[in-house]
C-alpha cells in the first residue's frame, strides 16, 4: 500500500476496468483507457487508488469512474517493500505488484527510495507516472 506522507497532489476520476478488484492505496495503471492495478511489468502509472473496488460492489461489472490521487513529482509515499538496504537510498527500483516495491529489481525504474525505514518499508517517489513521462 502506498501511503501519502508529503507533497502536492490532486484527485481525478478515471474509469475502472469492469470486474477487476482494486484496493485503496495501490498504484494503478491504464489499459485501454481503464484502470487496473499496477504490476511488476507496468511502466506507466496513473496514480494511487483512493476508493476500493470489490467484487461485492453493485457496479463491479461496470466501467464506472473512481477517484485516483495524482501526485506531484516530489510527493513522498511510504510503502512496503522487500530487499531494502540503506545503500539503496536515492536509487530507483521496480514494483513487485501494485502494493509493494521490489528493492532487488531495477529494470523499470518505477520508484526512487528517498528514505530507508527498514528492510521491508521505505519512503518513495513515484517515477513512472504517465503525466510526467508525457511532460505534463
Amino acid at each position: 500500500m502506498f501511503k501519502l506522507l508529503s507533497g502536492a497532489s490532486k484527485t481525478e476520476y478515471f474509469p475502472k476496468t469492469a470486474s477487476t478488484v482494486i484496493s485503496v492505496g495501490v498504484l494503478v495503471a491504464s489499459v485501454n483507457g481503464q484502470l487496473v492495478p499496477a504490476t511488476a511489468t507496468t511502466t506507466s502509472h496513473i496514480g494511487i487508488s483512493i476508493k476500493p473496488v470489490a467484487s461485492t460492489d453493485d457496479d463491479y461489472a461496470s466501467a464506472t469512474f473512481i477517484p485516483v490521487l495524482i501526485p506531484s513529482q516530489d510527493t513522498i509515499f511510504e510503502a512496503d517493500a522487500s530487499g531494502l538496504t540503506t545503500a539503496l537510498v536515492n536509487t530507483t527500483m521496480d514494483l513487485s505488484n501494485s502494493q509493494y516495491v521490489n528493492g532487488a529489481a531495477d529494470s523499470r525504474h518505477a520508484v526512487t527510495l528517498v528514505k530507508y525505514i527498514s528492510a521491508t518499508k521505505g519512503w518513495f517517489k513515484i517515477n513512472s507516472l504517465t503525466a510526467y513521462k508525457n511532460g505534463a
